[in-house]
């Protein structure tokens, strides 16, 4: 018998691009897992296009969590776990399911669908007699050979075996998942000392152990289904332990092919903290008991880890998953309005010329603000040689009344990224009207270029993009990507045809000599360059940098900051015609 680790999506934010499904899945996946349990928020197409689609790319399993009677959102948004004391109607809701769950799977007809081996089911109502359940269960019994997938019903509370009695005095068989954690809980027990009946192991386990087919892995006690940081444990751990070797042994003596383990601790109020990363790392130790466990070899020594580290690592999964585009815009305007009152200093920067590389260290701090913090982002050109991305990154943040670090956000430059794009299309909000960016141009087709279109896309309504680039293979990916996403843009043959009858232009480019040197009209034209970031670079002609300084309409973040990193740098003449940027949105 081979175990099958399940890894649970409770408590784990879902990513929102197929993208974030693959990056995540693709993790799990090399930490062992074969497969995962999701309910129908995450498993039904009509609420999340994404996922199934990057479960069959990473070659995982689906095993799907159904809540009888329930399993939907109501129209004010909140999801519906159970509706109905009405035996029928949990009997209609269950078939409606697994009839759902048929037109998703991979079969001879259906290719592009997944593997779905096992269905968990919370089924039933703990409010239901005896006789309710019979009738209940009984039924289950016409209609479930029918189906090409396991069934089987969990130990759970506010369903009907969320008792051991409940479930020992059902007068038909039936295939169960024991998450026995809900025994514990609602007995306020853990069955170990019952004086001479041993009515848990000699009656109800005795038969448990024949009709588990799956195994909810979670570490229960007498006052609560989740064990809890500030106690050892060793009790809890080793009777729940005690329970499993018992049932994968009933299982091998009945020669079942796999043995389907979820691990399964659960976030706030299960758990008694709300950190995703820290949920992440007790379910990674309870994976690592089972394999232990299961293969009869010595379990991890160290304890559980349940109370919150001093210093929290943020997933890049997690970020993506809140960082909104529209966040990033509100975030970039607060930042430029809070110039007056706040510390950024100039960026240190380290160069690394036979990478092409370069990294920036930015602290930043508003006053009056808890916390403070520090980026570090980095871009190494030659990496794309390699089939890797030119940028990444990190931020710490600190405490500012102690100065002690809180957290660690590991986005992989994605922030940096999305705040750089933020300021872009903030600048092009606040500094042109909605009459003037009918038609955008983007000189560079990187990932800046990507997602600023995105952006200008989705928060302006800009439908007309051109771009160029001077990396022909870079404008056929970002077209097609972005064609792929609803969004069309035209390619160029030169920088001038890009720029040609556009009132938006915004150059993204790491470029030292100017690639725009002129306009062909510059009347209620924008330009937008945010390449020129440090002392070197630079992207406009001085003829289209006269024509700003003529209109009086040069706009920086901080004055003393562009004038010597972006393009103002070579005209240092025309300091005094420099606006900020903060300026220009005060006005509007």
């Amino acid at each position: 018998m081979e175990l099958r680790l399940v890894k649970s999506l409770w408590g784990v934010t879902p990513p929102s691009t197929f993208d974030g499904w693959i990056e995540l899945l693709s993790r799990y996946k090399s930490e062992g897992y074969h497969g995962i349990e999701a309910i129908t928020l995450t498993y039904l197409p009509e609420y999340d296009p994404n996922f199934l689609p990057a479960l069959k790319s990473t070659n995982l399993f689906l095993l799907p969590q159904i809540h009888t009677s329930g399993g939907y959102l109501k129209e004010d948004g909140n999801y519906v776990y159970s509706s109905s004391l009405k035996v029928d109607d949990h009997l209609t809701s269950l078939k409606d399911h697994l009839d759902k769950l048929n037109t998703l799977l991979k079969t001879g007809d259906n290719p592009t669908g997944v593997n779905i081996p096992i269905v968990n089911v919370h089924s039933g109502h703990d409010f239901w007699s005896k006789s309710d359940a019979t009738t209940f269960y009984k039924t289950l019994q016409t209609f479930l050979p029918l189906y090409p997938f396991k069934v089987v019903h969990e130990t759970h509370r506010q369903r009907y075996l969320f008792s051991p009695r409940n479930y020992y005095d059902l007068p038909i068989p039936i295939k169960v998942n024991a998450d026995l954690s809900h025994w514990a809980c609602v007995c306020e027990r853990l069955f170990k000392d019952e004086g001479n009946d041993g009515f848990f192991k000699d009656r109800i386990m005795e038969k448990f152990k024949g009709e588990c087919e799956m195994i909810h892995a979670r570490i229960g006690h007498g006052q609560g289904t989740q064990i809890y940081g500030g106690g050892e444990w060793k009790e809890e751990i080793e009777e729940h332990a005690k329970w499993w070797d018992i049932i994968w042994e009933s299982q091998r003596s009945r020669n079942l092919d796999f043995s389907y383990v979820t691990t399964e601790f659960g976030p706030h109020p299960y758990a008694q903290h709300t950190s995703e990363s820290l949920l992440d790392s007790t379910n990674t130790w309870m994976k690592n008991f089972i394999v232990s466990r299961f293969s009869k070899a010595s379990p991890p020594s160290i304890p559980p880890p349940l109370t919150p580290p001093s210093l929290l690592v943020i997933p890049p999964s997690l970020i993506r998953s809140k960082a909104t585009f529209s966040l990033a815009l509100s975030s970039a305007s607060l930042a430029f309005k809070s110039l007056n009152v706040s510390q950024s200093p100039l960026p240190l920067q380290l160069k690394f010329p036979s990478r092409l590389g370069e990294a920036c260290i930015k602290p930043g701090h508003i006053k009056g603000q808890p916390y403070f913090a520090v980026k570090v982002a980095s871009g190494f050109q030659r990496n794309k040689e390699e089939g890797e991305p030119t940028g990444s990154g990190v931020i710490m943040v600190f405490d500012a009344k102690t100065g002690k670090p809180k957290a660690v956000l590991d986005d992989k430059g994605y922030l940096t990224d999305l705040r750089t794009a933020g300021a872009v299309v903030l600048s092009a909000s606040a500094l042109t009207s909605s009459d003037e960016r009918t038609e955008c141009c983007v000189i560079g087709c990187g990932v800046m270029a990507s997602l600023i279109i995105e952006m200008l896309s989705s928060l302006l309504n800009i439908s007309s993009f051109k771009c160029w680039s001077r990396t022909s293979s870079n404008v056929i990916k970002m077209v097609d990507e972005l064609r792929d996403k609803g969004i069309n843009v035209t390619p160029s043959s030169t920088s001038s045809e890009a720029c040609r009858g556009c009132d938006l232009i915004i150059t993204t480019t790491c470029a030292t000599e100017p690639i725009i040197q002129g306009l062909e009209r510059y009347e209620n034209v924008t330009v937008i360059a945010m390449g020129s970031d440090t002392p070197g670079k630079r992207e406009l002609g001085d003829e289209v940098m006269s024509k700003a300084f003529e209109e009086g309409k040069v706009y920086g973040d901080v004055k003393g900051n562009v004038m010597k990193l972006g393009e103002c740098q070579y005209h240092s003449n025309n300091e005094g015609k420099v606006m900020e940027l903060k300026d220009g949105l005060e006005r509007g």
